[in-house]
């Protein structure tokens, strides 16, 4: 069993961590949300798939750059906002943000709205991997 010292009183088992892990993102695929990674949102978007991208960062940082076709609908303006997504709840939806934080919790609100095909996807990962980014 592999385990981390933190000090010499903590001990962290890895194995524990990494099943608690993989059974919350399973529950959370099964209940209509997921990752998604760059390459499949890069994919989807180059063929034309259905889908609608939201940036959950704030409006500065949209201008800033965002996803192509990206609509923005910052995770602290959503009851404001929503009204931008599809009235069509069967339509995937990808939200993202800069590290996930924000879009996590705006996945969580459109749960709660009973859309049925919700994704995450990170900025940063977008980023990294060199793909198109808009400037406006």
């Amino acid at each position: 069993m592999a385990q981390i010292v933190l000090s010499t009183t903590n001990l962290i088992n890895i194995e524990e961590i990494t099943y608690k892990y993989t059974i919350t993102f399973h529950q959370q695929a099964e209940d209509g949300y997921g990752m998604i990674d760059t390459d499949s949102l890069k994919k989807m978007q180059d063929t034309g798939a259905a889908l609608t991208v939201v940036d959950a960062k704030n409006p500065g940082e949209y201008q800033e750059m965002h996803l192509q076709g990206a609509i923005n609908i910052p995770d602290k303006k959503f009851s404001e906002k929503s009204n931008q997504l599809p009235a069509d709840k069967s339509v995937k939806i990808i939200f993202y943000c800069n590290s996930g934080g924000r879009s996590y919790n705006t996945c969580r609100k459109l749960m709660e709205l009973s859309y049925q095909d919700i994704n995450q996807a990170l900025f940063a990962d977008w980023k990294e991997a060199g793909l198109p980014i808009d400037r406006s």
